[in-house]
């Protein structure tokens, strides 16, 4: 039995084990065969080569701060549009909004 990875914009997408891949599959997609035992799906694939994927580096402390900095930037705004259209204070949409999540309504 043999293993092949079929290939999707470079990358290795699925790993099948079979005796041929001759037949087995729609003729569009791509497979090549894997000689490599580590080489696992979400493997890069340059046409010759198959390479590890670079490693998830999680984001800085700073960037998470930014990021929900954003985040609260806009809600903000969404409290003020949502109080201004239905004539309420913006404590009040929020206590609103903030139900609303708690409901599964929004």
């Amino acid at each position: 039995m043999a293993r092949f990875g079929r290939i999707d914009n470079g990358v290795v997408r699925e790993i099948v084990v079979v005796g041929s891949i001759d037949g087995r599959y729609a003729p569009h997609l791509i497979f090549v065969e894997i000689l490599d035992p580590a080489v696992e799906e979400g493997w890069l694939y340059d046409g010759v080569n198959f390479t590890a994927p670079p490693p998830i580096i999680p984001p800085t402390l700073d960037e998470i701060i930014e990021d929900i900095s954003d985040i609260k930037r806009v809600f903000r705004g969404f409290i003020f549009a949502y109080a201004d259209r239905e004539g309420i204070t913006p404590a009040a949409a929020k206590a609103a909004i903030k139900q609303a999540i708690i409901d599964n309504n929004l």
